[in-house]
């Protein structure tokens, strides 16, 4: 019996999903330049299927303004694009920071998808807010 081609590439959302991102940037008064990296870790396994699992690194460009920055206080808003390694050219992802005094609040969101940009590559969109200790030096 023939296999139906869009019914062999669909796929669920993950079952389970890690994604990090870490930047390393300089900033020149309140914009900053720098490299981000991201990690990305998906498995759509069930106990019913087998393990289907993908681990995606991409590298590439970062940027940041930060409207207040001081020991007591920062508000910042940067941009990332990561399409290296994993050859995912549409990769972007966002984030705003909130922190005052000890307390930090950071939220993330971008585009997100299983593999390189490509007619098979399955995309969307994600958010996720973390909230946490900040300590200024």
């Amino acid at each position: 019996e023939p296999v139906d081609e869009a019914l062999y590439y669909y796929r669920t959302s993950p079952v389970f999903t890690t994604e990090g991102l870490v930047t390393a940037r300089y900033f020149f008064g309140f914009f900053g330049f720098g490299v981000a990296g991201d990690f990305r870790f998906l498995n759509w396994s069930t106990p019913t299927q087998l393990a289907q699992t993908r681990m995606l690194v991409g590298v590439g460009p970062s940027v940041s303004v930060s409207f207040i920055d001081n020991a007591t206080m920062r508000l910042s808003l940067g941009a990332h694009w990561t399409p290296l390694i994993s050859s995912d050219w549409g990769r972007i992802t966002g984030d705003f920071e909130l922190s005052y005094k000890l307390f930090t609040l950071t939220v993330v969101g971008g585009r997100t998808s299983d593999g390189p940009l490509d007619v098979n590559q399955h995309a969307g969109y994600f958010v996720g807010a973390f909230a946490g200790i900040r300590y200024a030096w």
